[in-house]
C-alpha cells in the first residue's frame, strides 16, 4: 500500500524538475526553440516505441509540457527491470496529461531524445508454488503469457505493490516453469522476495484461477569462464582510529530498510529520486513526513559519475539524515550526526576544526495516514475515483470517515471492500450527487459489498468508508463500473456448472461472492455432520436479477428449496442421519435466465441441542400427528427445521382456545389451527413471548349421528419461525 500511494506523492514533490514543466513554458530559456506541437497519436506514431521509452536530455527532440486536462500520459513503465523508463498512452483525459512539441536545445536541458528502453536484468531468483486449476506445465506460451499479465495485476492489487517494475514475469520469456505447480522467475533483491512471501502468508494471493502458497529465494548454479590478469598496485593506506557507542548484533528493521535504500540509489542514474522511490516502498513515511523527506533531500549535494568517493559519502550520510529525521512510522530511531567545518588562514598554517552534534528522535504513530487524506467528508475533503484507480489501499484513522468519488454511468457500479474483522468492522454508504442514501453495506463479518444498478445519465456517486464504533483499520477497495447490460463476470468457483464439478465447500461456515450467468448454473458441495443444521442464504439485487436456490442430496434428490421474488433467498435442511455426515448440493441461478452478482452465505452447525419430547415423531399432518385430550395442559419443545402437530376431538362449533407460552428471546414460535381436511381455522404470529389463538369448529360436513357424544377430529399446529434455529419449550392449553 505504501509503495503506491507513495511513488505518487514523489512525482508530485521532486519531478517537476524532469518532465513536468509548466503550462506557462517556465523552465524553458532561450536555448530552447520550441516547434511544431504534436498532437499524442503523431508522437506515437513518431517515435515508434516497442514497450516502454527511455527518455534522455539532448540537443534535439521532444519537449513535454504538463498539467493539460487531455493528452499524453506518462506513467511509470511496470514491465520488469524497466522503473526507470515511461509507458506512454494517447487517451489521457485526467488532468494531468502533456502537451508534445518538437524543440531544439543549444544546452541540452529542455528537450528528451525518446528511444526504446533498456531493460535492467535481476539476478535475484525467486521460486514461486501454486495451486491452479490448469496445471503450468499443461499451458501453452499464449496461456502463460496471459499467467504473467496477471501475476502482476496480482501484485499490484493483491500485494499492494506500487513498482511492480521491480519484479518479472510479465510474459512466458521471463517465466520458467518447473512443473505444473511451480514456477520461477527474478526479482530487484532479496527484500522483495521477502514483501511476496509475507503477502502469501497473510492475504488472499490469487489469480487466473491459482492461489499463490509459498515464495522463497534460491540460488541458482551458473558456469562461467574467466580470462584472468594478475596486476601489481602499491596502494597507501591511511587508518584513522575513532570512538564509537557500539550498537546491537543487528540493525532495526527501519536501520536496514534505509541502508539498502542507500545501497540501491549507488546503482541509479538519478541517485537522488531512485533512494526516495525505494523509502516510498520502505514504508516509513506518513504522507506529510515523505513531503518533508523530499524537501530535506533537496539540500543534499548532487552527485553524478565524475563525483568522487568522498562526494559519494557525504551524500549518503545526508540521505540517511533524512530519512531517519523525518520517519514517522515504525521507526524509533536515534539520529547522531556530526559536521565538520575547517577555517584556514593566509598567516597560519594552523587549521581549527568545529564539531557540532545533533540528536534527533522519531517517534511512531497508532495509525496509517494515506494518501487520499484530507478526505473526511464532503463537498470539500473528498477523494476522486478514476477509472484508473479501480483498486486502492488506504486506512481509517482516529474514527474519521474515507470519502471518494466515483464517476459512473448507466449501469451497475459493484464496490468490494476488504479488511480484517478481527482488527476492526469496516462499513460504508453510497450516495447520490444530492446527498441521499441510496444503499450501504454493514455486515459484522471480514469484507463488504455493494452492487447498486443506476439508471440514467452519467453521474458521480460518493462512498463513504467507515469504522464502526469509530474504530480504526487499513483496508483495501476495488470498484466495478459495468455500463450498459450488466456483463457477466467470471469469478473464482468457476467452472462449477454441474455437480460433478460443484465448488468445493467443505464443513465450515463460509461467504464467498459470485456471479450467477445465463446458461451457467452455480453449484457448490457441502458436507454436513452428523445431526447438523445447514443454513443458506443468496443475498443480490432484485433490481438486477432475480435468483433463486435449491438444496439437493448426494441422490440428486431436491431436499429444499427458495425460489421467491424477493431477497435474500433462505433455505435449510438437518442431517438427519445421527452417526454420519452427508453432502449436499447448493444450486445457485437466475429466473428465466437473469444474471446477478451475489453473496452466498453458508452456515453449518455440528451438534444441535435439542432434545425431542414424548410427542415425536409429529412433524406433519396428517401422517405424523400426536393425539391429545380435548383439555390438555403439557409440555413440548419444537426443534429447529419441524413443526410439532397435535389432533384432538371437539364438538361441532365449539369454541377452541389455544395458547402457547414460551420466552420469545430464546425463539419466536407461531400456531396454527386447522379442520380435519387441512382448511386454516386461524393463526396467531405476534412478535411477542406467548400466542393464544380462538377458533370455531366448524359444522360437520357429514350427518350427525343420534348421539350428542358424536366427536370431529380437530388438529393445530405449533411452528418456529423460519429465521429462528433456537430450540423452545412450550406449554400449551387446548379447551374445547
Amino acid at each position: 500500500m505504501r509503495a503506491s500511494a507513495f511513488t505518487g506523492t514523489l512525482l508530485v514533490v521532486l519531478a517537476f524538475s524532469v518532465l513536468a514543466p509548466s503550462s506557462t513554458h517556465a523552465i524553458v530559456n532561450d536555448t530552447v526553440v520550441l516547434g511544431d506541437e504534436l498532437s499524442p497519436s503523431e508522437f506515437l506514431a513518431e517515435v515508434a516505441i516497442d514497450g516502454c521509452a527511455s527518455l534522455t536530455a539532448a540537443s534535439e527532440g521532444y519537449h513535454f509540457e504538463g498539467g493539460q486536462a487531455s493528452g499524453l500520459s506518462q506513467d511509470r513503465c511496470t514491465t520488469g527491470g524497466m522503473c526507470q523508463c515511461k509507458s506512454f498512452s494517447d487517451s489521457c483525459d485526467s488532468g494531468d496529461c502533456y502537451k508534445v512539441y518538437r524543440c531544439n536545445d543549444t544546452a541540452a536541458d529542455g528537450c528528451f531524445a525518446v528511444s526504446n528502453c533498456t531493460q535492467t536484468v535481476f539476478t535475484t531468483v525467486m521460486e514461486v508454488d501454486v495451486n491452479c486449476r490448469d496445471p503450468l506445465d499443461e499451458r501453452d506460451e499464449d496461456g502463460i503469457n496471459f499467467f504473467g499479465m496477471r501475476w502482476k495485476q496480482a501484485l499490484e492489487e493483491d500485494c499492494n505493490i506500487g513498482r511492480v517494475c521491480r519484479y518479472n514475469g510479465d510474459t512466458a520469456a521471463t517465466i520458467e516453469v518447473i512443473n505444473g505447480t511451480t514456477f520461477r522467475t527474478t526479482t530487484l533483491n532479496s527484500a522483495h522476495v521477502d514483501t511476496l512471501q509475507e503477502c502469501a502468508a497473510t492475504t488472499k494471493f490469487r489469480f487466473n484461477h491459482c492461489t499463490v502458497l509459498d515464495v522463497r529465494e534460491i540460488e541458482v548454479t551458473t558456469t562461467t569462464t574467466t580470462a584472468t590478469t594478475t596486476t601489481t598496485i602499491t596502494t597507501t593506506t591511511t587508518t584513522t582510529t575513532s570512538s564509537t557507542t557500539p550498537l546491537g548484533e543487528c540493525e532495526s528493521p527501519c536501520s536496514k530498510a534505509v541502508s539498502n535504500c542507500v545501497g540501491e540509489s549507488l546503482y541509479g542514474n538519478d541517485i537522488r529520486d531512485v533512494f526516495a522511490d525505494c523509502m516510498a516502498l520502505a514504508g516509513r513515511h506518513t504522507t506529510l513526513a515523505f513531503v518533508q523527506l523530499g524537501v530535506c533531500l533537496s539540500d543534499c549535494d548532487e552527485v553524478d559519475a565524475s563525483s568522487t568517493l568522498e562526494d559519494f559519502k557525504r551524500s549518503a550520510s545526508c540521505y540517511r539524515f533524512c530519512a531517519f529525521s523525518t520517519a514517522d512510522m515504525n521507526c524509533n530511531i536515534t539520529v547522531t550526526t556530526t559536521t565538520t567545518s575547517t577555517t584556514t588562514t593566509t598567516t597560519s598554517t594552523t587549521t581549527t576544526t568545529t564539531t557540532t552534534t545533533t540528536t534527533t528522535t522519531t517517534t511512531t504513530t497508532g495509525c496509517m495516514v494515506d494518501m487520499y487524506e484530507p478526505n473526511d467528508s464532503p463537498p470539500g475533503e473528498v477523494a476522486t475515483l478514476s477509472e484508473a484507480m479501480n483498486s486502492i489501499s488506504a486506512s481509517i484513522c482516529d474514527g474519521e470517515d474515507d470519502w471518494f468519488s466515483i464517476p459512473v454511468c448507466n449501469g451497475t457500479v459493484i464496490i468490494d471492500l476488504y479488511f480484517n474483522n478481527d482488527k476492526a468492522d469496516v462499513d460504508m454508504d453510497l450516495y447520490d450527487d444530492g446527498g441521499s442514501l441510496l444503499t450501504y453495506a454493514d455486515s459484522i463479518t471480514d469484507d463488504e459489498r455493494i452492487v447498486f444498478v443506476h439508471d440514467g445519465d452519467n453521474t458521480t456517486l460518493y462512498i463513504d468508508v467507515f469504522g464502526f464504533g469509530n474504530e480504526s483499520a487499513p483496508y483495501t477497495m476495488q470498484t466495478t463500473v459495468l455500463c450498459s447490460e450488466l456483463a457477466c463476470l467470471t469469478d473464482d468457483s468457476e467452472p462449477n456448472d454441474t455437480p460433478e464439478t460443484a465448488a468445493f465447500i467443505g464443513n465450515e461456515t463460509t461467504e464467498l461472492f459470485a456471479t450467477a450467468c445465463t446458461d451457467n448454473d452455480d453449484y457448490y458441495e457441502v458436507t454436513v455432520c452428523a445431526s447438523g443444521l445447514l443454513d443458506v442464504a443468496v443475498v443480490f439485487d432484485d433490481d438486477i436479477g432475480d435468483l433463486d436456490l435449491i438444496i439437493y442430496d448426494e441422490s440428486g434428490a431436491v431436499v429444499t428449496a427458495s425460489e421467491t421474488e424477493e431477497r435474500p433467498e433462505l433455505a435449510f435442511t438437518v442431517n438427519s442421519n445421527t452417526t454420519h455426515a452427508a453432502t449436499y448440493y447448493i444450486l445457485v441461478f437466475g429466473f428465466d435466465g437473469d444474471e446477478a452478482p451475489y453473496k452466498l452465505e453458508v452456515s453449518i452447525t455440528c451438534n444441535v441441542s435439542c432434545t425431542n419430547d414424548g410427542f415425536e415423531p409429529n412433524d406433519s399432518a396428517p401422517d405424523e400427528v400426536a393425539f391429545v385430550s380435548s383439555s390438555a395442559n403439557f409440555n413440548a419443545t419444537v426443534c429447529f427445521g419441524e413443526d410439532d402437530w397435535f389432533a384432538f376431538a371437539s364438538c361441532e362449533l365449539g369454541l377452541i382456545s389455544i395458547d402457547v407460552y414460551f420466552d420469545h428471546e430464546a425463539a419466536d414460535l407461531d400456531v396454527a389451527a386447522f379442520d380435519f381436511g387441512g382448511n386454516l381455522l386461524g393463526a396467531a404470529e405476534s412478535e411477542t413471548d406467548d400466542e393464544h389463538l380462538n377458533v370455531v369448529a366448524p359444522p360437520f360436513e357429514a350427518p350427525r349421528a343420534s348421539s350428542s357424544f358424536t366427536w370431529s377430529l380437530r388438529a393445530w399446529r405449533v411452528a418456529a419461525d423460519d429465521d429462528d434455529d433456537d430450540n423452545s419449550t412450550t406449554l400449551v392449553e387446548a379447551q374445547p
